[in-house]
């Protein structure tokens, strides 16, 4: 179904137009129609000037003296005859201008979406090297907070196995000082300085083991961190490789675009010199003796319907 003509873009202005074009001895083309017209869709103006060179007379009959019935029936069967060729190729190279254009649309077309992929074939190659360098600092990180976490862990190890020798010392010191208490009555105070010596040492053993905790969590959880990031730098790699897989394929379809477009060009322009051949056809015809009689065909231009 052919688009809605716009006010600009009738059979009138259209054929207006090209009749204009060939009087000044320019091409009738879809785009030189256009300009005269002042604008218009092409898709519009396309039927309208394929129907006005389909009911242009190929080929005029010059004036000869000869019988009237004479000239009528040799003018009509050259004509239609001439028509009928100049139709069928004309028709031909209409088709192919308009496959022509739909190739070239499609080369645009793929040629701009290559574009489109090379840029996010760049974004993507972009993100991947600082995801890659944020890896980096991360692993570095982690690193340093193994060897951190490790440290502490072994200081805090040390500290609790120091605060166990000072408890067993104050225990063993404690259970002296009892013994020594059941004898001496005096050794009462120094009881209790042990016991509290006692309780320190166990708040300070219980710190460490704390501290050695929260050392082995950091650690933890760094290394969660570290595989995070692998997993998501893996995944931009995967994706990077498919867009360079999609550019790959873009880039062989506006070649093959660009290709049948030439092949369309050449079609075209072989049909235009057969076309111009016919339009070009001549039939002398003797002249007898007879009575001067001036006739000249009649061709009818039919207005399509538009839709």
């Amino acid at each position: 179904m052919q688009p809605a003509a716009t006010p600009k873009v009738t059979f009138e202005a259209v054929a207006a137009a090209a009749e204009a074009l060939s009087d000044a001895g320019k091409k009738a083309s879809v785009r030189n129609v256009k300009d005269a017209l002042g604008g218009g869709s092409p898709n519009a103006i396309l039927p309208h000037l394929q129907a006005w060179k389909a009911g242009r007379p190929g080929v005029r009959v010059a004036d000869v003296a000869l019988d009237g019935r004479i000239v009528t029936i040799l003018s009509e069967q050259i004509t239609a005859a001439v028509v009928d060729a100049t139709k069928a190729t004309e028709a031909r190279a209409g088709d192919l201008e308009a496959d022509l254009e739909a190739v070239a649309e499609a080369g645009r077309l793929a040629e701009t979406r290559a574009a489109e992929l090379a840029d996010e074939l760049a974004h993507s190659q972009s993100d991947q090297q600082q995801q890659a360098g944020r890896l980096d600092a991360l692993a570095e990180e982690l690193e340093r907070l193994k060897l951190d976490a490790a440290a502490a862990v072994a200081e805090a190890r040390a500290d609790a196995a120091r605060e166990r020798e000072a408890g067993e010392q104050v225990r063993q010191a404690l259970v002296r000082a009892e013994l020594r208490l059941e004898a001496v009555p005096g050794m009462e105070s120094a009881l209790v300085d042990l016991r509290g010596q006692l309780d320190a040492e166990r708040t300070a053993r219980v710190e460490a083991e704390k501290a050695a905790a929260v050392a082995v969590a950091e650690r933890h959880a760094a290394e969660t961190r570290a595989g995070d990031l692998r997993e998501s730098l893996e995944h931009a790699r995967s994706e990077l490789r498919i867009q360079v897989a999609q550019l790959t394929m873009a880039q062989a379809e506006a070649g093959e675009a660009r290709q049948a477009a030439a092949v369309a060009r050449e079609e075209a322009a072989s049909l235009r010199g057969q076309a111009m051949q016919q339009s070009g056809v001549d039939h002398p015809v003797p002249p007898p003796k007879a009575v001067p009689v001036t006739t000249k065909s009649k061709m009818t231009t039919t207005k399509p319907k538009t839709e």
